[in-house]
């Protein structure tokens, strides 16, 4: 049906005071047929802004019998109705009178109140007063975000109620703009953010957060998979390249459960009890899979479990050193995956021809790469044949850079230094009262720093000289042996391993490097996603709060990669903390009359904050999102309006 309205609206004579202002309006349908139809409708007519605007207080239908001369008397008459007045006498005709009665009738049944129904107050502008301050663009940003993946519906699926998913939701968005414990995250959503009302939301209290975030936890698998494949078709992305790698981090209370054990810190808290988090991402940065594994597990174990998500496929996986042993790497081409990674075999020598190529990095420092023939490969084990196998089937590319020569120089200088200082420290004590000069007590000294400096104390000869009829030691020298100096000519090499043996030397190289990016993702999701401090004590709630920072890090690089492509680039905590600079602001209004108006209004979006709304294709309209709450004194309910006129009612005149 094509509907071409022609509205036409006569509005009543104006009053003083609280006027109707009502008026009758028709409007034509033509039908695919060609031929038309009509309703009538009592129209409310006012202005904001400028703008003439109008609503429907009733629909008259199409059968309306009054004549269009008698529409002002009409709704004259209807408001005097209305207002308890006596009835005005226009026409001595039953169908007007009748069609007044059923007309006010209508509008008293559905509940319409005259004397509310106004649009403009007296305000006391020195009794105006500020109520509330909550962020509004973030969340609105991430939201959009998860509703276009989807989330909700798969939280469904896992087995959440709608209120779980929302609060679930509630959570992640937490992370992603205000990082820390399910606590902090439920004060935030209750005194901070929008949150609540964007996703029509009661309350979020931190128990029920742990809830969900538990019930996330335990069906993380099945979510992980729901997830990346919409996440993959947002970016249109056919990367085949998986990024393995493993972090950890440290818990200051008491040990309890089974994923908190001691191990090797990567921030070196040696006293604390560790959790590991192992994680794979794609090319894009998308989350493949993870596990919260305990903190003292052995990197090379975790890699089977890793990688069972991607069996079938075409994938290689990018791992570093301490993952790729001759056991995955053959558990890799049972799987028939592809892999590059660093060879954990002695390197042998930097080959003395030209290299193959040579490139720069993204710095602009030089590095050089060979691809390396079968007899300057690695050998693996004494027996040739198993040497030559492996040789067809993957390739060995020996890489040397200046930066990593520079930084293993740096170590190695820091390193002699340190050991220098100490050993010449325990023969200053020897002078010095109150320090170490038993002759034995320093030789089991002297083989402690060796231990501790081993990789540097061979390139130093250690003499004690005792005293003559002594236990105590006369001094303690120490010099560096002949030709030593020469022991750092291969530095900033190593090897690479890869199955692709068709691939360019550069390519390998470069793809490799790419390993770096779930460094980095570790390092944003410990300094900017809340990952560290572990405030929990029991398995769950440390695997829930890991995994959560994990889906929030998902999501920050899905909005990241689409800011990119609109030209922002700058880091998530750049614009997380642009975007909470707005604030949706409550305002308490003081009018004349009795009574207050409750006013709920976002601030203007920066420049900045209006390009990503555009990038990300976030629909936002500042008018439609303001609320104005009128409130009377002996009011139980605010009446909604955006625009009331507050004086008081007139006397209901006396019977005449």
């Amino acid at each position: 049906m094509t509907n071409k309205t022609c509205v036409c609206t006569i509005i009543g004579p104006r009053h003083t005071g609280r006027s109707f202002k009502g008026g009758v309006g028709n409007s034509g349908y033509t039908l695919k047929d060609g031929s038309s139809r009509s309703t009538f409708s009592l129209l409310d007519p006012y202005r904001e802004n400028g703008e003439s605007k109008h609503h429907t207080l009733l629909n008259l239908g199409g059968d309306f019998a009054i004549p269009r001369d008698q529409w002002p008397h009409l709704t004259t008459s209807i408001e005097a109705k209305l207002k308890g007045e006596s009835a005005l006498v226009f026409y001595d005709d039953e169908t007007f009178h009748r069609t007044v009665d059923d007309i006010v009738t209508k509008l008293l049944d559905q509940g319409y109140d005259i004397y509310q129904r106004k649009r403009f107050h007296f305000i006391d502008p020195e009794q105006t007063e500020p109520l509330d301050t909550r962020t509004f663009v973030g969340e609105r940003a991430c939201l959009n975000l998860i509703n276009t993946l989807g989330i909700a519906d798969m939280l469904v699926e896992i087995g959440m109620n709608q209120n779980q998913a929302k609060r679930t939701i509630a959570s992640i968005i937490g992370r992603m703009l205000s990082p820390g414990s399910e606590v902090h995250t439920a004060d935030w959503i209750q005194h901070q953010s929008s949150i609540l009302s964007l996703l029509d939301l009661e309350s979020a209290n931190y128990r029920s957060l742990y809830r969900c975030a538990e019930t996330l936890y335990e069906h993380r698998h099945a979510f992980i998979e729901k997830l990346y494949g919409p996440s993959r078709a947002m970016l249109q992305d056919g990367s085949t390249l998986m990024l393995y790698d493993l972090t950890n981090t440290f818990y200051t209370g008491k040990k309890r459960g089974e994923l908190l054990e001691f191990g090797v810190s990567k921030e070196k808290r040696k006293d604390c009890p560790l959790v590991s988090l192992s994680l794979m991402i794609d090319g894009s940065g998308l989350v493949r899979n993870v596990e919260i594994l305990p903190g003292n597990i052995s990197e090379p174990k975790t890699l089977k479990q890793a990688v069972a998500p991607l069996i079938g496929s075409d994938a290689t996986v990018i791992m570093d050193a301490g993952i790729a042993t001759q056991e995955n790497l053959m558990y890799l081409k049972e799987q028939q995956l592809d892999w590059i990674a660093v060879d954990r075999r002695k390197s042998p020598p930097m080959p003395s021809r030209a290299p193959e190529c040579v490139f720069e990095t993204a710095d602009g420092v030089p590095v050089k790469a060979w691809a390396l023939t079968e007899e300057e490969s690695p050998q693996t084990t004494e027996n040739a044949d198993i040497n030559q196998e492996e040789a067809r089937n993957e390739r060995c590319i020996c890489v040397h850079s200046q930066a990593k020569q520079g930084k293993e120089e740096a170590i190695h200088a820091s390193k002699c230094k340190k050991y220098i200082e100490e050993v010449t420290q325990i023969h200053e004590g020897l002078s010095k009262p109150n320090h170490m000069k038993n002759y034995t007590l320093i030789l089991v000294r002297l083989g402690r720093l060796k231990q501790k400096y081993g990789s540097v104390s061979g390139e130093f000869e250690v003499k004690v000289t005792p005293k003559p009829e002594s236990e105590y030691a006369e001094s303690v020298t120490i010099t560096r042996r002949e030709g030593c100096e020469e022991g750092m000519a291969d530095t900033g090499v190593y090897i690479l391993r890869t199955s692709h043996t068709d691939w360019d030397v550069q390519e390998t190289v470069k793809t490799y490097w790419r390993l770096t990016e779930i460094e980095a993702g570790f390092k944003m999701m410990k300094s900017d996603l809340g990952l560290r401090p572990i405030f929990h004590h029991d398995d769950k709630p440390i695997g829930a709060h890991l995994f959560i920072t994990v889906i929030a890090y998902h999501l920050i690089n899905l909005l990241r990669k689409q800011l990119a492509k609109g030209g922002i680039r700058k880091s998530w905590k750049t614009i997380r903390n642009e975007m909470n600079q707005c604030k949706r602001v409550t305002t308490r209004l003081e009018t004349r009359g009795p009574g207050y108006i409750i006013v709920k209004a976002d601030q203007k979006l920066s420049p900045f904050l209006s390009t990503i709304f555009q990038i990300l294709r976030v629909r936002y309209s500042p008018r439609s999102t303001r609320i104005v709450e009128v409130h009377r004194v002996d009011d139980t309910e605010p009446k909604g309006s955006s625009q009331v006129e507050n004086t008081p009612p007139p006397e209901v005149p006396p019977d005449s």
